[in-house]
């Protein structure tokens, strides 16, 4: 016995997972109104593009993509949606985005998966009065295929 999913693209597993980042990610901070930066690491960036386009971001209210590691210039007029990996590097440049000079309006942040208490309290620690949400939301996978049936 096994369980088919349609072999649509409405269906497909990449399909799923960008809902699944509208859902979780995007809706959530549409109650903070206005157009957005999206900063992603390395992961979530393959993550993204296996998923989505800029076309689907921008119909979003997410303006710019930028990668974590790379110089950004502030925007401090703007809110930043941080979609990153719990890993030491990634939490160590957002709260370096926030420590002294904010370079944006405020932080929204989604972990791809369990944060440890440690990164979690230097994160709050760090940078906790300019974080708005910060959730994790457990997509920490590549959706190589577009169908998936499961037997």
């Amino acid at each position: 016995r096994g369980v088919k999913m349609a072999a649509g693209a409405e269906h497909g597993l990449k399909h799923i997972v960008w809902q699944k980042i509208k859902d979780s990610i995007i809706a959530d901070c549409r109650k903070a109104k206005g157009w957005k930066l999206l900063i992603l690491d390395h992961f979530t960036t393959k993550l993204l593009s296996s998923c989505c386009k800029m076309a689907d971001l921008t119909c979003e209210e997410i303006t710019i993509v930028e990668d974590l590691f790379k110089d950004r210039e502030p925007v401090p007029e703007m809110k930043a949606i941080y979609f990153i990996t719990p890993v030491e590097k990634s939490v160590e440049v957002l709260i370096k985005d926030f420590k002294t000079k904010p370079k944006y309006k405020a932080a929204y942040v989604y972990f791809t998966d369990y944060c440890p208490d440690a990164l979690f309290n230097s994160l709050k620690t760090g940078c906790g009065k300019s974080i708005r949400v910060c959730k994790e939301i457990n997509i920490s996978f590549l959706p190589q295929e577009s169908q998936v049936s499961i037997v």
